[in-house]
C-alpha cells in the first residue's frame, strides 16, 4: 500500500538508495535462515483460490497477447534440444513417482474406461446384427458372448494390421461402420479362423 506520507515516503527512498548494499545483505542473510518458513507460507499463499485464479487468468492474457511469438519460440527451442527432451522424458517415465501416477491414474479412471468402452461395444453390436445382438452363424444371444468378425478377413479392411477389440470398436465408428463386418459369437469367430468355415455353415449348407 503506498505511503500516505509523500515526504515519508520520498525519506525511505533516499536511505535505500543510501543504503542500498546493506539492506539486500541483510535480505539475502534473512532468506536464509528463515528459508523453510518462507516457503511454506509461499506454498499456503499459492493454494488460496484467489490466488490461483489470478494466477490462471494472468497466464492466459499473456499467452493471448503473446501468442505467435511464445510458439515460435517453443519451436525453435525444441528443434535444438530435440534429443534432450526425448532423453529427459525416457528417463522421467521409468522413475517410481512416474509409475504410481500412472498406476493411480489407471486404478482411478479403469471402471469408467470399462463402462464407456462396454457402452460402444453395445452399440457397435447392435448397429452390425441390426439390433438384434445374436450371432449371424447359430443365433446365440447375450452381448458377453458376441463379438466383431471381419467377413473377408483382416487383411481386406483397410485398417492397421493388429486391432485390439476395443480399438477395432472406436476404428469401426470414427469410420461410421463401414461395411464388411458382422456379428459372430467366440465359438464361431474362432471356428472360422482356424477352419475358413464354422461348423455351423458347414451343416447348413450340407
Amino acid at each position: 500500500m503506498p505511503y500516505k506520507d509523500i515526504e515519508k515516503r520520498r525519506h525511505n527512498k533516499k536511505q535505500y538508495e543510501k543504503n542500498r548494499d546493506k539492506y539486500l545483505e541483510y535480505a539475502k542473510q534473512y532468506r536464509e535462515l528463515h528459508r523453510e518458513e518462507i516457503n511454506r507460507k509461499s506454498r499456503e499463499r499459492s493454494r488460496r483460490p484467489e490466488v490461483k485464479a489470478r494466477a490462471r487468468k494472468h497466464v492466459r492474457e499473456y499467452w493471448r497477447k503473446n501468442k505467435e511469438r511464445l510458439t515460435l519460440q517453443h519451436k525453435e527451442w525444441l528443434s535444438k534440444n530435440l534429443q534432450y527432451v526425448k532423453q529427459y522424458q525416457a528417463d522421467y517415465e521409468k522413475t517410481p513417482k512416474r509409475k504410481t501416477q500412472r498406476h493411480g491414474y489407471y486404478i482411478k479412471t479403469r471402471p469408467q474406461k470399462a463402462k464407456e468402452e462396454r457402452q460402444k461395444r453395445v452399440v457397435v453390436i447392435k448397429h452390425y446384427s441390426n439390433n438384434k445382438i445374436n450371432c449371424k452363424c447359430c443365433n446365440q444371444k447375450g452381448i458377453k458372448f458376441l463379438t466383431i468378425d471381419h467377413i473377408e478377413g483382416r487383411k481386406a479392411m483397410n485398417h492397421k494390421r493388429r486391432l485390439s477389440s476395443t480399438r477395432l470398436i472406436d476404428w469401426l465408428i470414427k469410420n461410421n461402420y463401414p461395411k464388411g463386418f458382422q456379428v459372430l459369437c467366440w465359438n464361431c469367430n474362432c471356428a472360422k479362423g482356424f477352419y475358413e468355415k464354422c461348423s455351423h455353415e458347414v451343416e447348413k449348407n450340407g
